[in-house]
């Protein structure tokens, strides 16, 4: 990969690769290495402003704290709480219990490309763990999987079978006041029958699934 020119740095870091980290047994980690200018060792008037590029690594473990996190890799362009209160839709005797739960929450670093999951309870770097579903739709062999795309089921949650109902676009921008930052993913498509709601986003993967 070239160099970096000097020109493109302007005294920002700019990052320049990510790679994992490991404590010999598993991955611990991801390591990010910048580039960034700093002041030249010169003492002459002349050339004061002359500024000499480094190069930066910064270590992200699990089980940093968000205070590690912000040291290591400054503020992020936005955070985000991974439960939303609209899919609260039980409103009995335990509903305040529901409401208590506070919900993981992500830095999101837009520059970097990368998303940082804090757990909720001690607000340090966790693991995603992601819900390895099987779930089969209908009497026919259909089921459905993290890695399904829309054209391998959306036969079954089209138009014209008995089980299937009219597709919803789902906007979660509809209730953000218009400071808030933009839904980069866009707006998702809802195929349902009588007892599964799929939520497929643009490029064909499943977002979320819903059993009722």
């Amino acid at each position: 990969m070239p160099s970096t020119p000097s020109s493109a740095v302007c005294g920002m870091c700019c990052p320049i690769s990510l790679r994992s980290t490991s404590d010999g047994k598993r991955i611990s980690g991801i390591a990010f290495l910048f580039h960034a200018q700093v002041p030249g060792s010169t003492v002459s008037r002349a050339q004061d402003l002359l500024m000499k590029q480094v190069e930066l690594e910064r270590i992200v473990s699990f089980g940093d704290t968000t205070e590690c996190v912000l040291s290591a890799l400054g503020a992020p362009s936005k955070v985000y709480y991974a439960a939303a209160e609209p899919m609260l839709i039980k409103r009995g005797a335990d509903s305040e219990q529901l409401r208590g739960l506070q919900p993981h929450f992500f830095f999101n670093y837009f520059s970097l490309g990368v998303d940082v999951c804090f757990d909720s309870m001690t607000n340090r770097v966790s693991k995603y763990a992601r819900c390895n579903f099987s779930i089969r739709v209908g009497d026919e062999p259909l089921t459905l999987t993290p890695t399904s795309k829309r054209e391998s089921f959306i036969d079954r949650f089209t138009e014209g079978t008995d089980m299937a109902t009219q597709q919803v676009v789902l906007s979660r921008n509809e209730k953000r006041s218009r400071s808030d930052a933009e839904n980069p993913f866009g707006s998702t498509v809802c195929y349902g029958t009588n007892q599964v709601i799929v939520e497929v986003m643009s490029n064909g993967l499943i977002a979320s699934v819903t059993l009722f």
